[in-house]
């Protein structure tokens, strides 16, 4: 008898349930390289506690597996959601939203690529898509990290590092996987789509760190919209000068910064929310996150900000006989650019085979906007000039296509 009483209250609850929410919100929480879903503290709680309709889980992936890269990681995430539909816990009615940390929005870009095409269906569920400190465009941290995992013996590598080489390779200042992105970050704020949103931390300025980030993501990295252009390059045309006209800059997703630092130290972590807040609190992302999932957009940040990237690729060099050492560019020596990215020669910092990388940044003193002449060289060919555009908070890809 206490069964079947008990069975008939389930019944009864689920009814109310679905009349309560006759759509749930399904949120996913994807941390980032090292992490695990202790990095977003009890925010899986607060947000249940806001709203009853909303279902959050952990997506957790095996970062720190050497021979896994993002595109394992979104494949995985990929044959997750399936599953839960498969399932019918996500209903084809039922609302997606992605909050992701770091290396996490690298993973649901790649993830939101591949169901745009291929599962057109839960691409069209798709509500929020949040990134937190996401290094779209690359981090120096990143780049550290790897040679420091390089560094390592092999049998080491396993034990002593929590971060995948492949992974740190890939959100390295001109790695393949960043080149990737340059079509699908754009693409992804097309519409019809997800309502998207970045948050970056900016940790209050010092002298002795002006720089304009949250202790690992630059905020020029963490703002997915872009200054972008490719441009075809006929190496039996003679040398000449390209026009900054070839660039276009994207202004489509709405762009938030907050005080806050990549991982919780002396300020609050940007992703990690704190069980203070199930009674409410002042944690400076919440706010943010909260609006955009009930559809109350925040507006772009105003701040004025100095740094910036240009990153240059090279495709193709391959295919016309030329080495790595063939290509190269140089910038006027009176710009403004530190003196180790010089010697450096701006070579990329991501250990590339598909093509030649080169990176360089700095901070613009006075108006946020410049023209800097990129000169190319390929080979013993005429050399190129680029007219590449930067702009404080913002970073610049150019693609150079040989052909």
């Amino acid at each position: 008898m206490g069964l079947i009483i008990a069975v008939l209250l389930h019944l009864l609850a689920s009814v109310a349930s679905a009349e309560a929410c006759p759509v749930e919100h399904h949120i996913f929480l994807i941390h980032g390289i090292g992490g695990s879903a202790r990095t977003f503290g009890a925010l899986d709680a607060v947000l249940e506690k806001k709203n009853s309709c909303y279902r959050v889980r952990f997506f957790e992936y095996q970062t720190g597996d050497p021979m896994l890269t993002t595109y394992d990681f979104a494949r995985s995430f990929e044959a997750r959601v399936r599953e839960l539909k498969l399932v019918g816990d996500i209903g084809p009615e039922d609302k997606i939203s992605l909050i992701m940390h770091s290396q996490g929005g690298i993973i649901g870009h790649l993830w939101m690529s591949r169901i745009r095409e291929d599962d057109p269906a839960t691409f069209s569920q798709l509500d929020a898509f949040i990134t937190l400190a996401t290094p779209h465009w690359g981090a120096d941290l990143a780049s550290f990290g790897r040679s420091v995992v390089l560094a390592l013996p092999n049998r080491w590598e396993d034990e002593v590092s929590p971060f995948g080489r492949r992974e740190l390779n890939e959100m390295s200042f001109g790695s393949a996987t960043i080149r990737a992105l340059a079509s699908a970050v754009p693409s992804a704020s097309s519409s019809p789509g997800p309502r998207l949103l970045a948050v970056a931390g900016l940790l209050p300025p010092a002298p002795e760190a002006p720089k304009e980030d949250d202790a690992a993501v630059p905020v020029y990295s963490a703002r997915p919209d872009v200054i972008h252009a490719r441009v075809s390059l006929d190496l039996e045309a003679p040398g000449g000068r390209i026009s900054e006209r070839v660039f276009t800059k994207t202004t489509r997703t709405p762009f938030v910064l907050v005080r806050a630092s990549h991982v919780r130290l002396l300020t609050p972590g940007i992703a990690h929310i704190p069980k203070s807040c199930l009674k409410g609190c002042g944690h400076p992302s919440l706010p943010s996150i909260v609006n955009h999932l009930e559809g109350r957009t925040p507006a772009s940040s105003t701040a004025e900000l100095k740094h910036y990237r240009v990153t240059v690729f090279v495709n193709n060099f391959s295919r016309k006989n030329l080495r790595s050492e063939d290509i190269g560019i140089t910038l006027p020596f009176n710009f403004p650019i530190p003196a180790a990215q010089r010697l450096r020669r701006f070579r990329g910092m991501a250990h590339l085979q598909e093509g030649r990388a080169f990176t360089f940044s700095g901070s613009l003193e006075g108006d946020r906007k410049d023209m800097v002449p990129v000169r190319v060289r390929i080979g013993d060919l005429p050399e190129r000039t680029v007219e590449v555009p930067i702009e404080g908070g913002y970073s610049t890809l150019l693609e150079l296509d040989l052909r």
